[in-house]
């Protein structure tokens, strides 16, 4: 039970936290700066695991359906660090949490 409380309570603070610090940004420097940075550094600290797994069979309708999530995925960034901008850490980040599942 207590290990259960304490892992909830460690998965909230490490969605919560970032918010925070992702709501700040948003407003000194703006919500697609951001993004932008957001996606370079997720992009640059998942790079290296392409070393461990097999190349993908490509084929067109492979690439466009990537092509179509990553810029629907885009779009949704952009709308929630717009959000962020706009609104209060407390409304915002449960709402998006609440969509991104």
């Amino acid at each position: 039970m207590l290990l259960t409380v304490l892992l909830g309570l460690a998965a909230a603070a490490c969605w919560g936290i970032p918010d925070v610090w992702l709501a700040q940004a948003t407003r000194s420097v703006g919500p697609f700066a951001v993004v932008f940075g957001s996606v370079l550094i997720g992009t640059a600290a998942m790079a290296p695991a392409a070393f461990f797994v097999e190349a993908p069979v490509w084929t067109l309708r492979g690439v466009l359906l990537a092509v179509l999530v990553g810029a629907l995925t885009a779009c949704a960034y952009q709308i929630a660090f717009v959000a962020f901008k706009h609104g209060s850490v407390s409304i915002v980040a449960p709402i998006r949490t609440l969509l991104a599942r």
